[in-house]
């Protein structure tokens, strides 16, 4: 693995791009956070690389992005971190994002959790 944040910051300023591209920022005043600290329902502080919401008609609608810039394909053992981070935090919205792609049980575990696999390059 490499140091990672500077790919976080890569990903960050594309998904701020494409905020600001469907003017969804100006309506809900979004701002993308690093490195956000959320506490879970168990009272554990859980990290993650990229954090947004806004509220729409009374509903917060949370999203939150791990990027990982691997050298090889994500494994399932990663999207199983990844669920094992979401699990007590109710109403999330989770992305994967990676330059390198993932591997089948990855790609499988992923959609059975309902979480969005990004690959974003360059």
């Amino acid at each position: 693995m490499r140091d990672g944040k500077a790919y976080e910051e890569f990903v960050g300023s594309i998904h701020e791009a494409l905020l600001r591209a469907e003017d969804i920022t100006a309506q809900k005043n979004i701002k993308i956070e690093r490195n956000k600290r959320l506490r879970d329902n168990c009272g554990v502080d859980r990290e993650f690389d990229l954090h947004w919401e806004y509220e729409l008609a009374g509903v917060v609608y949370k999203t939150v992005i791990e990027c990982k810039d691997y050298k090889s394909t994500v494994s399932v053992e990663k999207i199983d971190a990844l669920i094992g981070k979401i699990r007590d935090l109710p109403d999330l919205r989770a992305l994967f994002a990676t330059k390198t792609g993932y591997q089948s049980g990855a790609i499988k575990k992923a959609r059975q959790n309902r979480i969005d696999l990004l690959i974003v390059r360059e």
